[in-house]
């Protein structure tokens, strides 16, 4: 199910950030009423595809461990 709250960009770049963006406060509901706070630590991980990379289906990178991912506002 799409979230509608929720906004990414990204350019692509030699390397360059991915910006995501979404209210800190949502409706609650099972699917995606996770609430933030400014200054929180969540716990996180990542999988990107670079489909020029020939990167597809299972081949892909990822971070094998969990980030610290801090909320700025």
């Amino acid at each position: 199910m799409a979230n509608p709250s929720a906004r990414a960009l990204s350019v692509r770049m030699a390397a360059g950030p991915v910006v995501i963006r979404r209210a800190l406060q949502v409706q609650a509901d099972r699917m995606t009423g996770i609430q933030f706070t400014p200054g929180q630590v969540l716990r996180s991980a990542f999988a990107v595809w670079d489909g020029g990379n020939q990167e597809r289906a299972g081949i892909k990178a990822f971070s094998p461990a969990w980030l610290d991912l801090k909320l700025e506002a």
